[in-house]
């Protein structure tokens, strides 16, 4: 179900002549550098749907950056919140959204969106032809690689991966590091969000009351 979507969708945009997008499918894995608009929507084509999913507790401005770039590569991105059940989450789904949607007000053609179970099975059921991955170091390449080789099994040739990597200033950031290291007090303005900052804050003020 989507959560929320903007209603304006069309877009023609360049995207930047960088090394730092990687496919990979089940009969490519590639490196390649994207002239100065490879991908734009064109009259009589199908639109090209992006997904970037992530459990985004909170969204960080690394995801942000993620989501500004990858926004540029389709014509609908795709902003998934992952529902696990197993897992504990600071925030709930609605709160993520809601801090997702207030954070990437300023992108024009994204969708919000919360699923659970299998990435490959939302990618099949809603047209996917792109999953984005962002990549902040090496160790993070060794996981994405091996989901993107057990995906492009399930996906039957209907997307592609690409991993983007994260820009330097961000290489550092997650959602855990920022919790943890705003629960012991540290100073996080500048590496999340400001809505987030705000939500973050809102929280440890309604544990305390409790």
């Amino acid at each position: 179900m989507a959560l929320w979507s903007c209603a304006s969708i069309g877009i023609s945009r360049c995207c930047p002549n960088r090394l730092d997008v990687f496919t990979y499918g089940k009969r490519r894995s590639t490196v390649r550098r994207p002239s100065a608009c490879t991908v734009r929507r064109r009259e009589g084509r199908s639109v090209r749907k992006a997904l970037y999913a992530g459990s985004f507790d909170p969204i960080t401005t690394g995801h942000v950056d993620v989501i500004n770039r990858a926004s540029r590569l389709c014509d609908i991105l795709v902003v998934g919140v992952i529902h696990n059940p197993s897992k504990q989450a600071v925030f709930d789904d609605a709160e993520r959204i809601e801090m997702i949607r207030r954070s990437t007000e300023h992108i024009p053609n994204i969708r919000i969106d919360c699923f659970s179970g299998l990435l490959a099975d939302y990618v099949l059921k809603h047209d996917i032809t792109v999953v984005i991955r962002g990549l902040r170091a090496t160790m993070d390449f060794e996981y994405e690689i091996q989901m993107a080789q057990m995906n492009a099994r399930l996906y039957n040739d209907q997307a592609e991966t690409i991993f983007l990597m994260t820009n330097p200033e961000h290489s550092f950031i997650s959602s855990s590091l920022m919790r943890e290291v705003f629960a012991l007090g540290g100073d996080i303005s500048g590496l999340v969000p400001e809505p987030v900052l705000q939500a973050m804050k809102n929280k440890r003020f309604e544990a305390k009351g409790e």
